[in-house]
């Protein structure tokens, strides 16, 4: 999605609970800036119901990642002036916590 490579969503059927620590770890990820909230947002589905699931494919609209953006510091709708990418927001997140530690020992 991320790359632009296909625009099809990810639909999780969460039947008891399945795909829950998979949920848990994309909230981790993008809370660390090393994947857009935006991007999973608009590409992950997770539902109870297999009638969920057909809803989602049936109504799915794709948002394509301007890849020009990408230069411009905005990537898959993050703000102005935030990471040119994925990897750029997790090295400034590793260096926040850092400078954080620092000033704490």
């Amino acid at each position: 999605h991320q790359l632009g490579l296909h625009h099809k969503p990810i639909v999780l059927l969460n039947t008891n609970g399945f795909w829950t620590g998979l949920t848990d770890w994309l909230t981790q990820i993008t809370d660390k800036g090393f994947v857009s909230k935006n991007m999973v947002d608009t590409a992950f589905f997770v539902v109870d119901t297999p009638a969920e699931a057909i809803a989602v494919l049936k109504t799915y609209k794709p948002v394509i990642v301007d890849k020009t953006q990408l230069h411009k510091g905005q990537m898959n709708g993050d703000s102005p002036g935030q990471a040119i990418s994925d990897w750029d927001a997790a090295q400034r997140h590793t260096a926040e916590l850092a400078h954080k530690e620092l000033g704490s020992a």
